[in-house]
């Protein structure tokens, strides 16, 4: 008895993780990985851009920003994150 508890309980418990692996090595999380990568990149290099305090690099950062924004960022998804508690 206790013996096919314990392989049911195994047999669920590795379904599960199977689950779980299939979702992280799928196409779209692999993308999605990929592109937080290229943004971090991108918001680095910002960063040093601006640290190198001249003025006009540190303006068109600011200029890009606002206009990537204009551009992009008009429609507002309508989906409501409650764990983001600053917008």
């Amino acid at each position: 008895m206790i013996f096919f508890l314990s392989l049911s309980i195994y047999l669920s418990v590795y379904s599960i993780d199977c689950i779980y692996r299939a979702r992280i090595f799928s196409l779209p999380h692999l993308i999605q990985t990929l592109l937080h990568i290229v943004q971090m990149t991108i918001s680095y290099f910002l960063m040093l851009i601006a640290m190198t305090f001249n003025t006009y690099l540190f303006i068109a950062v600011i200029l890009g920003a606002g206009f990537g924004h204009f551009l992009f960022g008009w429609r507002r998804s309508s989906v409501i994150d409650s764990n983001e508690h600053c917008h």
